[in-house]
């Protein structure tokens, strides 16, 4: 049966006589008797026991993430950031050391770097137009190597299998699937460890939620529900309903973001005032693209033939488009990397990354696409020229 179709009718086993999946809002469970409580908590019996770390809204959640990311197993956390601390806390200890892609999401690199850093945990950006000698940053002391493929918001794609190949079995590869998500890649069959989706982008689908989730072995996973069960990273049942119900409209919904983005990729490509465009579905000779996505998603970046101050300009004179850093909702948001979500990064760092004053970031949404391109197209700019 395929993916899609299991993960559609996945749903909790206490529906009753409910077509859709109920709401668990409960913090705790009552127990049949004093010996069923005592063998949930030893965990000779399977079950709830407290919604901190079991509840089966999120349950269900998770199962269906586990299949459509082609994984055993499934956990979801209260935001994307809880999900890199969670595998944090799991996996490293003092004097371990982790690879960084360069260019990741700011926040990301601010938790490994530099709260991290204060546990006695050391780091490494990794030069991203160069992953052929990542491998000579590898020391006996790494034990993680985190990436997004395509990168936030440059576009770049890393060859998971390859690199896979080439580090020790010891050290987990822990790829950010949030772009794409299961719909077009699926980072554990080409050789991840660990699959990590920021769940309030696509799989909400609405801009609604704050969520994040990693899919896994068996192993991997129980591992992370031991932090998660003493920690408390806890997403919340009513967020998890609606992401189950956003989940069951992911693929179509992923599929109508490309179109839309593959229309203004070819579009922004053409004109005068755009200097380049990044978006893997223009890469047509590109063999990673080829051999690792099914698709291409629906965020965009271009560049654009100004400098800061007319970028800024070109951003803040859109009518229809949102000016908004999150991804993946139904309407169209633009955001300046620079300045926001790449902001943490010094100024030779994001030079070194792509991450340039007149790039812009553009997530598609479901308008018409027309008109998504009538309003970039006549945005003036500090040149008083259409983009």
């Amino acid at each position: 049966m395929d993916r899609i179709t299991k993960s559609l009718h996945k749903q909790i086993d206490d529906l009753g006589e409910s077509h859709a999946s109920p709401i668990w809002l409960t913090s705790a469970y009552n127990f049949k008797n004093a010996d069923t409580a005592e063998k949930r908590f030893t965990g000779e019996e399977n079950g709830n026991i407290y919604s901190r770390f079991t509840n089966p809204s999120v349950n269900e959640l998770e199962q269906k993430i586990a299949i459509l990311e082609n994984a055993e197993d499934a956990i979801c956390f209260a935001s994307g950031m809880a999900t890199y601390t969670a595998i944090a806390l799991t996996f490293l200890k003092q004097g371990d050391n982790v690879l960084i892609a360069g260019g990741v999401f700011g926040s990301t690199s601010v938790l490994i770097r530099k709260i991290f850093s204060k546990f006695g945990i050391t780091s490494t950006l990794l030069p991203p137009q160069n992953p052929e000698s990542w491998i000579t940053n590898i020391t006996q002391n790494t034990k993680l190597i985190i990436l997004e493929t395509p990168s936030n918001p440059i576009m770049r794609v890393y060859d998971i299998g390859k690199l896979k190949k080439q580090i020790p079995e010891n050290i987990l590869l822990v790829v950010d699937n949030t772009i794409l998500t299961p719909i077009f890649q699926s980072p554990l069959k080409h050789g991840a460890d660990l699959v990590i989706n920021s769940l309030g982008k696509y799989f909400d689908g609405q801009g609604r939620v704050v969520a994040g989730a990693v899919a896994g072995s068996n192993n991997l996973i129980n591992q992370l529900l031991q932090i998660q069960r003493s920690v408390g990273f806890t997403l919340s049942a009513f967020d998890a309903w609606l992401l189950s119900f956003g989940a069951d409209t992911l693929e179509i919904r992923m599929k109508s973001h490309q179109q839309n983005a593959m229309f203004l990729a070819e579009k922004l490509i053409q004109h005068n005032m755009v200097e380049k465009v990044f978006y893997t579905g223009i890469e047509k000779n590109n063999d990673i693209i080829i051999k690792q996505q099914s698709g291409f998603g629906g965020l965009i970046s271009f560049k654009i033939k100004t400098d800061k101050m007319g970028t800024i300009k070109f951003i803040n004179s859109l009518k229809l488009i949102k000016i908004c850093t999150n991804i993946g909702g139904t309407r169209s948001l633009i955001t300046h990397p620079g300045t926001t979500t790449h902001c943490k990064y010094t100024n030779q760092e994001k030079k070194a990354f792509g991450i340039d004053d007149n790039l812009v970031r553009l997530s598609v949404g479901f308008e018409n696409s027309q008109d998504i391109f009538e309003d970039l197209d006549f945005a003036p700019t500090q040149l008083s020229n259409k983009i």
